[in-house]
Protein backbone atom coordinates (compact mmCIF):
# COMPACT_ATOMS: atom_id res chain seq x y z
CA UNK A 1 0.00 0.00 0.00
CA UNK A 2 2.88 2.35 0.81
CA UNK A 3 4.37 2.03 -2.68
CA UNK A 4 0.99 2.20 -4.39
CA UNK A 5 -0.15 5.39 -2.62
CA UNK A 6 3.33 6.91 -2.58
CA UNK A 7 3.51 6.74 -6.37
CA UNK A 8 -0.01 8.04 -6.97
CA UNK A 9 -0.46 10.86 -4.47
CA UNK A 10 1.51 14.05 -5.16
CA UNK A 11 1.97 15.40 -1.62
CA UNK A 12 4.10 18.40 -2.71
CA UNK A 13 1.26 19.38 -5.10
CA UNK A 14 -1.25 19.15 -2.24
CA UNK A 15 0.98 21.40 -0.14
CA UNK A 16 1.38 23.91 -3.01
CA UNK A 17 -2.39 23.96 -3.54
CA UNK A 18 -2.93 24.63 0.15
CA UNK A 19 -0.33 27.43 0.14
CA UNK A 20 -1.81 28.95 -3.04
CA UNK A 21 -5.34 28.67 -1.57
CA UNK A 22 -6.52 26.39 -4.37
CA UNK A 23 -7.53 24.05 -1.54
CA UNK A 24 -8.89 25.44 1.72
CA UNK A 25 -8.17 22.25 3.64
CA UNK A 26 -7.34 18.54 3.49
CA UNK A 27 -7.83 15.92 6.20
CA UNK A 28 -7.22 12.21 6.73
CA UNK A 29 -8.94 10.53 9.68
CA UNK A 30 -7.37 7.65 11.58
CA UNK A 31 -8.04 5.78 14.81
CA UNK A 32 -5.50 6.25 17.59
CA UNK A 33 -5.22 2.71 18.97
CA UNK A 34 -3.87 3.93 22.32
CA UNK A 35 -6.66 6.38 23.15
CA UNK A 36 -9.42 5.00 20.91
CA UNK A 37 -10.04 8.50 19.54
CA UNK A 38 -10.71 9.33 15.91
CA UNK A 39 -7.97 11.77 14.92
CA UNK A 40 -8.32 13.91 11.82
CA UNK A 41 -4.89 15.00 10.63
CA UNK A 42 -5.50 18.22 8.71
CA UNK A 43 -3.82 21.15 7.06
CA UNK A 44 -5.34 24.19 5.47
CA UNK A 45 -6.41 27.76 5.95
CA UNK A 46 -4.92 29.40 9.03
CA UNK A 47 -8.42 30.19 10.32
CA UNK A 48 -9.20 26.48 10.72
CA UNK A 49 -8.70 25.68 14.37
CA UNK A 50 -7.87 22.25 15.84
CA UNK A 51 -10.94 20.71 17.49
CA UNK A 52 -11.70 18.30 20.28
CA UNK A 53 -15.07 16.66 20.71
CA UNK A 54 -16.31 13.51 22.35
CA UNK A 55 -14.40 10.64 20.75
CA UNK A 56 -12.64 12.75 18.10
CA UNK A 57 -10.15 15.53 17.58
CA UNK A 58 -8.52 17.47 14.78
CA UNK A 59 -4.75 17.84 14.74
CA UNK A 60 -3.10 20.38 12.42
CA UNK A 61 -0.08 18.83 10.73
CA UNK A 62 1.60 18.65 7.36
CA UNK A 63 -0.20 16.19 5.09
CA UNK A 64 2.22 13.35 4.37
CA UNK A 65 2.16 9.68 3.38
CA UNK A 66 2.31 8.15 6.91
CA UNK A 67 -0.93 9.89 7.89
CA UNK A 68 -2.69 8.71 4.72
CA UNK A 69 -1.40 5.18 5.33
CA UNK A 70 -2.68 5.35 8.91
CA UNK A 71 -6.14 6.38 7.74
CA UNK A 72 -6.13 3.53 5.22
CA UNK A 73 -4.83 0.74 7.48
CA UNK A 74 -7.90 -1.49 7.66
CA UNK A 75 -7.61 -3.68 10.76
CA UNK A 76 -6.75 -7.33 10.13
CA UNK A 77 -5.66 -6.52 6.55
CA UNK A 78 -2.90 -3.99 7.35
CA UNK A 79 -0.60 -3.38 10.29
CA UNK A 80 -1.09 -0.25 12.40
CA UNK A 81 1.00 2.72 11.25
CA UNK A 82 3.31 4.58 13.63
CA UNK A 83 2.93 8.35 13.55
CA UNK A 84 5.18 9.79 16.22
CA UNK A 85 4.89 7.66 19.35
CA UNK A 86 1.36 6.43 18.62
CA UNK A 87 -0.12 3.77 16.34
CA UNK A 88 -3.04 4.40 14.05
CA UNK A 89 -5.39 2.49 11.80
CA UNK A 90 -8.45 3.05 9.64
CA UNK A 91 -10.37 6.13 10.76
CA UNK A 92 -13.70 4.38 10.27
CA UNK A 93 -13.13 2.28 13.39
CA UNK A 94 -13.65 5.23 15.75
CA UNK A 95 -15.06 8.05 13.61
CA UNK A 96 -18.80 7.92 14.17
CA UNK A 97 -19.36 11.32 12.55
CA UNK A 98 -17.66 10.97 9.15
CA UNK A 99 -18.72 14.41 7.93
CA UNK A 100 -17.25 16.15 10.97
CA UNK A 101 -13.77 16.79 9.48
CA UNK A 102 -15.25 18.29 6.30
CA UNK A 103 -17.50 20.56 8.35
CA UNK A 104 -14.58 21.66 10.56
CA UNK A 105 -12.58 22.44 7.40
CA UNK A 106 -15.37 24.76 6.27
CA UNK A 107 -17.34 22.66 3.79
CA UNK A 108 -20.61 24.32 2.87
CA UNK A 109 -21.77 21.58 0.51
CA UNK A 110 -21.06 17.87 0.80
CA UNK A 111 -21.76 15.46 -2.06
CA UNK A 112 -22.21 11.89 -0.86
CA UNK A 113 -20.96 9.02 -2.96
CA UNK A 114 -21.52 5.31 -2.72
CA UNK A 115 -19.73 2.18 -3.75
CA UNK A 116 -21.35 -0.22 -6.18
CA UNK A 117 -22.64 -3.11 -4.10
CA UNK A 118 -24.93 -4.96 -6.47
CA UNK A 119 -22.57 -7.95 -6.72
CA UNK A 120 -21.85 -8.25 -3.00
CA UNK A 121 -23.64 -11.00 -1.08
CA UNK A 122 -26.04 -9.77 1.56
CA UNK A 123 -25.60 -11.30 4.98
CA UNK A 124 -25.86 -10.42 8.63
CA UNK A 125 -22.44 -10.97 10.19
CA UNK A 126 -22.24 -11.77 13.87
CA UNK A 127 -20.98 -8.56 15.43
CA UNK A 128 -18.68 -8.78 18.42
CA UNK A 129 -17.03 -5.69 19.82
CA UNK A 130 -16.23 -2.28 18.42
CA UNK A 131 -13.77 -3.49 15.78
CA UNK A 132 -16.15 -5.91 14.09
CA UNK A 133 -18.98 -3.37 14.32
CA UNK A 134 -16.84 -0.91 12.41
CA UNK A 135 -15.73 -3.38 9.77
CA UNK A 136 -19.21 -4.67 9.03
Amino acid sequence: MKQFLGKRIDFPAIQRNLENEVLSGVAFSATDYRSGLAVSFFDGDENIQPWKRSGRRGSRTRIELPRLLASSAIPILFQPIAVGADYYGDGGVALKNPLSPAIHLGAEKISPSEFATQNLPLHQPRKVGKLEDSIF
